[in-house]
C-alpha cells in the first residue's frame, strides 16, 4: 500500500512541479541532481514514518502484551532484538529510496523549455517558507524542503502509511520472536510439565519403583514421579482451593519457570502462581497457611510461576513440604519423557501390552 501511494504521489508531484524542474534545468542543474531532490524529499518522509512507526510499536507492544495477559490470565513476555528493528527500518528506507529514484527519473523527460511552458498557468501566492532569491548553492535541496511544506497534507498521509508499515514490521518481529519455535512459547506458560506421556497410578502401586523401572527402557529419557490432581489443599487466608504440584526436587522439571523468586527447596516453602499473587496481594516472603482435613501448617512463599492452566490455582511444593501437611502422601503420577525420534503411540502400546 505504501509503495502504491509513493508511486502515485511522486508522479503527481513531478507533474505539478514542472516549473521548478524547468527552473532548475535552466540554472544548470542536471536531471540527476533534480531527481535526487525528490528522492531526498521522500527519504525525509520515510525516515519520519519509520521513526514514528518504530516508536509507536514499542509503546503499543506492552499494551498488546498486557491485553493478552488479561485475556489468557497469565503473564507473558516478548523480547525483540533491536538490531532486527533497525534492519527493517533500513530496508523500508532503501525501498522508498529506490522507488522514489525510479519514479523521479521521469524528470529527464522534461526539457527546460517544455517545463517552463507547462508552468505558465501555475501560480502560487502563498507564504514562501524557503525563498530562492539570494540562494547560491543547494537550490535543489531547498526546493525539496519547499515542496515538503507545500504538500504537507500529502506528505502527512505518506508518513502515516509508512508508520503503519513500520509498526506492522515491528509487530511481526515481536510475534515471530514469541512464536518462532512453534507452540513452545505457549507451552512455556503452562506452569506444569509437558511430558510425552503422563502415567497415573493406582493408590496401591509403588510409583517411585515403577519410575525407576521405566528409565531402563531404551526409548525413555527420563521418568519423574509427581502428584496428580487427587488432593485439594485450602489456603486459609483466602479460602482458596489449590491443586498441589509436587516434586522431590523442582530442578528436575523442564517446563516450570519461576518469574520471580526461586523453586521451593525446604519443607516450609511453597511457590504460587503470579495470577494468585497479584489478585490476593501476596509478596515473596509472606507466610500462608495451608489446610487439609483440618490440619494446618504455615509455609513461606519463595517464588511465583506463570501458569495458564487450572485458573492459576496451582500450588508448587516439595515432597517433604507436603508430608508436613499430609504425612501419608505418596506420588501417584509419572511424567514420562521419551528420547527424540521415539514413536509415542507405539511406545504407549508397548507399555499397555506389558
Amino acid at each position: 500500500q505504501s509503495v502504491t501511494v509513493i508511486l502515485k504521489a511522486n508522479g503527481e508531484e513531478i507533474d505539478e512541479q514542472i516549473v521548478n524542474i524547468g527552473v532548475l534545468s535552466a540554472l544548470g542543474y542536471t536531471s540527476w541532481e533534480i531527481t535526487l531532490s525528490y528522492v531526498f524529499e521522500y527519504l525525509i518522509i520515510a525516515a519520519a514514518g519509520v521513526l514514528v512507526g518504530i516508536g509507536g510499536s514499542f509503546m503499543l507492544s506492552p499494551v498488546l502484551l498486557h491485553a493478552g495477559e488479561l485475556i489468557t490470565e497469565h503473564r507473558g513476555s516478548g523480547d525483540t532484538e533491536p538490531v532486527f528493528i533497525f534492519i527493517s527500518g533500513l530496508v523500508i528506507l532503501i525501498l522508498v529510496g529506490i522507488i522514489a529514484l525510479i519514479r523521479a527519473g521521469m524528470v529527464k523527460n522534461y526539457p527546460p523549455v517544455h517545463a517552463l511552458r507547462g508552468g505558465h498557468g501555475d501560480h502560487r501566492f502563498g507564504k514562501n517558507h524557503f525563498p530562492l532569491r539570494n540562494t547560491k548553492k543547494s537550490v535543489h535541496l531547498r526546493l525539496a524542503l519547499k515542496d515538503f511544506v507545500q504538500n504537507f497534507r500529502q506528505n502527512l498521509g505518506l508518513t502515516v502509511c509508512i508508520s503503519i508499515s513500520a509498526m506492522t514490521v515491528v509487530f511481526s518481529f515481536v510475534v515471530f520472536s514469541f512464536f518462532g519455535d512453534g507452540l513452545n512459547a505457549i507451552c512455556a506458560t503452562a506452569g506444569q510439565e509437558m511430558s510425552d506421556l503422563r502415567i497415573e497410578m493406582m493408590s496401591c502401586a509403588d510409583t517411585d519403583a515403577l519410575a525407576e523401572e521405566l528409565t531402563q527402557f531404551p526409548q525413555v529419557r527420563k521418568a519423574t514421579p509427581t502428584s496428580g490432581y487427587n488432593v485439594f489443599i485450602n489456603i486459609t487466608e483466602f479460602e482458596e482451593i489449590m491443586l498441589p504440584i509436587v516434586f522431590s526436587d523442582f530442578n528436575v522439571t523442564e517446563n516450570i519457570f519461576p518469574i520471580k523468586g526461586r523453586f521451593p527447596e525446604h519443607a516450609n516453602e511453597i511457590m504460587i502462581t503470579n495470577q494468585l499473587a497479584e489478585v490476593k496481594g501476596v509478596s515473596i516472603g509472606d507466610s500462608l497457611t495451608l489446610e487439609y482435613l483440618n490440619v494446618e501448617k504455615s509455609y513461606m512463599v519463595c517464588g511465583f510461576v506463570t501458569s495458564c492452566v487450572n485458573a492459576g490455582v496451582n500450588l508448587y511444593i516439595t515432597e517433604d513440604g507436603i508430608r508436613r501437611l499430609i504425612p501419608t502422601y505418596r506420588n501417584d503420577t509419572i511424567e514420562l519423557y521419551l528420547k527424540e525420534g521415539t514413536d509415542i503411540d507405539a511406545f504407549r502400546s508397548e507399555l499397555t501390552e506389558k
